[in-house]
C-alpha cells in the first residue's frame, strides 16, 4: 500500500505546541507570572 494521504505536519506541530504549552504554562509560566503580580501589586 502507497502511503498517498499525508496528514498535514501543521496540524501535528499545533497539537504539540498546545501540549507543550499546556505543560509549560503549568510548569514554567504560572510560577513566573504570579511572581510579577505580585511584584506589580507590591509596588502599587
Amino acid at each position: 500500500m502507497k502511503k498517498e494521504y499525508i496528514p498535514p505536519k501543521i496540524e501535528v506541530v499545533s497539537i504539540e505546541l498546545e501540549q507543550g504549552l499546556a505543560i509549560g504554562s503549568v510548569n514554567i509560566f504560572s510560577p513566573s507570572y504570579i511572581t510579577r503580580k505580585q511584584q506589580s501589586s507590591i509596588k502599587r
